[in-house]
This record gives structure tokens, sequence and C-alpha cells, in this order.
């Protein structure tokens, strides 16, 4: 997809060269986004993202695991505000910026499996009420399949889809409750991504590091170009 509109090098805060990037213009030059809390990449502007499986998953209100909390992935947001939806955050919270998959560019294309589509594949109950989402109960799940569980109280030895028996578990795959509000993707390979910067959750741009004015200038200047020789 090509970026006509780029940074804005007369405006006094955006811009090239300038020490911030509004969100929506980031977005236009990379496809994917992840936010972290902590600082991953050493100082060097790319980072090897390797698949995980994160530390804390969605929990129901008894706080038993209702994600998959098995498969290693990285998660990825098309948006900052979507990325940020899917973290437990306040206003004004720190995070590190990550971008993957430059639009401008086929060879940086990375695979991404969009959780909304899998999301109906996710476990249902026909009956109202017991739909999987983010109000779900992993105790409707441990009942609906309790004479597979062949145990008399199920909730006393299941509390998450990966302590579940294979083929009960396999129901569980890339089955995460807040996937169709928050637009998830799932990178299940390592992923090379570029450091950006900080944002602060609450703002509509992002403090762009070192690292991100370099290769944001890289590759605005290759846009530039790019129009230009049309």
């Amino acid at each position: 997809m090509k970026v006509k509109i780029l940074l804005n090098e007369s405006n006094k805060f955006y811009g090239y060269g300038k020490n911030y990037i509004q969100n929506k213009k980031l977005e236009e030059l990379f496809r994917f986004f992840h936010l972290s809390i902590n600082q991953l990449h050493q100082n060097s502007r790319t980072f090897i993202f390797n698949p995980r499986v994160p530390k804390g998953p969605f929990v129901d209100d008894d706080y038993n695991i209702i994600e998959d909390d098995f498969t290693p992935r990285i998660s990825l947001a098309t948006k900052i505000k979507d990325a940020v939806d899917a973290l437990t955050t306040d206003k004004g919270d720190k995070f590190y910026v990550y971008a993957c998959d430059i639009e401008s560019r086929v060879d940086d294309d990375i695979d991404a499996i969009p959780l909304n589509l899998q999301f109906r594949q996710c476990l249902q109950d026909d009956k109202i009420g017991y739909e999987y989402s983010e109000d779900y109960k992993f105790t409707k799940f441990l009942k609906k399949y309790k004479s597979q569980l062949k145990d008399p109280f199920p909730e006393d030895v299941y509390s998450s889809p990966k302590m579940l028996p294979s083929k009960l578990k396999k129901k569980w795959t890339a089955c995460v409750p807040d996937a169709g509000r928050t637009n998830e993707y799932w990178s299940i390979k390592d992923t090379k991504m570029y450091y950006i910067g900080t944002y602060h959750v609450g703002n509509s741009y992002v403090e762009l590091s070192w690292q991100g004015k370099e290769i944001i200038n890289k590759v605005t200047k290759q846009e530039s170009s790019s129009w230009h020789n049309k």
C-alpha cells in the first residue's frame, strides 16, 4: 500500500526530523504495532521478537483463565489505540512502541493471524448468556464438558485451558475474549520489529527515539522518491 500522506515538514510539532509523530501518521507507515511496558531492544535499531505465552492472561471473575494460555505468540495491533485497549492501563502510563511490516515494502511483510476471524471459531454455547466473551466464565465450559472431563468436581481440578485434556484444550486455540474489540493479530514466528519510541496513554502522538527517527526518515525518503519517479 503506497502512502501519499507523509510527515509534514512544515508542522512545528510533528514531522520529518522532529521529535514526535502523530499516531495516525505512524499507522500509515507501518502495518502492525506492539506496545511493551519494558524496553526490549537493548539500544539497537531492530529487535527480533520471539513468540511467547503472555504472563498475564485474561481471567474471569473467579480468576480462572479464559484465553489461550499455551500458544506462543506476538500480539500485534494495526492501531496504537487498539494496542492500548488490549492492555490494562491508566492515563499517562508509558509504553515502548515497536512496529513491523513497513507498508511500502513488500519484502518486509509478515504473516499475521487476525483473531477477529478466529473469534468465530472459539467455543460457543447455544444458550443465551453463555457465549464466549469478556464476561465468559471458565466454569461454564467445565460444566458443558463435564462428561468428557470424567471428574465429579472439575472446577476443583481445572482453572485454565492449558490444564485441559488435549481434545478440549484445542477448543481454546487462538481464543482471546476481547479480540473482537481490540482487533488483535498474532504472529507465531520470530518477527523483526523496529523500535519507534515511547507513548504515554492518552496522547495522540509517539515521542521518537533516535532509532525511530532513522527508520521513519528512511521510509519517508523512499516514499517521496517513489512518488516523484511516477
